[in-house]
């Protein structure tokens, strides 16, 4: 909603203010999590050498054009937990992103950073993968981001929940 006549602006440049240190404003085009590792240039090791999900509906869907204010680390206290508790610690205005926004947010941010988030954990996401698990993404090393899955109830100190503030 653009509405230049009230608090909107107002409240979204508070927002991205609060949020400077914390998370990214990242504009996500429609490109699949195939297209993303397709166009990442080749002389640098940005994903794993994986391809199980190279058939999964989750790794072709190109989604929407959109802006995304996407959290730099897990949410606190995340890990060790079932999906569904790594849930109930979200804020009211969070909400959990695909692998898409995800891989997206971190490819684009290395490579015009060179910071590497999520170095040395998977963060769970709102896809699900394959037998119903959860799609995860992370541990982005020298040996390139990781694309993974666990069940919902499987409780791991290396696995947090992704978050993103959720627009109105």
């Amino acid at each position: 909603m653009l509405d230049y006549g009230s608090n909107v602006v107002h409240d979204a440049e508070a927002e991205l203010r609060e949020c400077k240190d914390t998370h990214i404003l990242v504009a996500v085009f429609p490109m699949s999590i195939l297209d993303i590792r397709g166009n990442v240039p080749s002389d640098q090791c940005l994903f794993c050498n994986q391809d199980w999900y190279n058939k999964e509906t989750f790794a072709k869907d190109h989604g929407e054009a959109a802006w995304h204010l996407v959290r730099k680390t897990p949410v606190t206290n995340s890990t060790s937990k079932t999906y569904d508790e790594q849930q109930a610690l979200l804020a009211e205005n969070e909400e959990t992103p695909t692998a898409r926004v995800m891989i997206y947010t971190i490819i684009s941010h290395f490579l015009v950073t060179g910071e590497r988030l999520f170095k040395n954990i998977y963060v769970r996401c709102s896809d699900v993968g394959p037998d119903g698990s959860r799609v995860c993404v992370g541990y982005f090393d020298s040996y390139g981001l990781g694309v993974a899955y666990y069940w919902d109830g499987d409780r791991h100190d290396g696995i947090g929940v992704a978050s993103a503030r959720k627009f109105n």
